[in-house]
């Protein structure tokens, strides 16, 4: 059984309309959720798949949601997308293990950072 205790919480995305708010377990390699009644639970876990032996961080270090309420959550392999429900959707491979990602004010570019730069891609739809 996962204990319910983060051991190394970061990262957080609020979704507003169900005042819930999600945060990731670097080393735990979880995302969890918190409402305002004060409950705190495993929304996705294990978030990635694969060997994660001697790795420091596995889990995500920077979430966005899109206005759809898709979570993009960056780590191995890519920006990682979920839909509302914690299901997979699919992965953004750039050619750099991304940091952090989040939504620009025009809601069509999205960012990734990475450890020699930052990328921006626009959207055909407006996130």
């Amino acid at each position: 059984m996962r204990s319910l205790r983060p051991r190394a919480p970061t990262s957080t995305a609020w979704i507003r309309s169900e005042s819930r708010l999600l945060f990731s377990d670097v080393r735990g390699n979880t995302i969890y959720q918190w409402t305002e009644a004060g409950s705190v639970s495993p929304f996705i876990g294990p978030v990635f798949e694969g060997d994660t032996t001697g790795r420091r961080s596995i889990s995500s270090n920077g979430l966005t949601l899109d206005t759809a309420g898709n979570l993009f959550a960056p780590g191995p392999g890519g920006v990682w997308i979920f839909a509302p429900d914690g299901t997979r959707l699919g992965t953004i491979m750039p050619d750099e293990v991304p940091a952090n990602v989040g939504w620009g004010d025009d809601g069509r570019t999205f960012y990734m950072t990475a450890r020699t730069g930052s990328i921006a891609s626009r959207s055909a739809r407006k996130a």
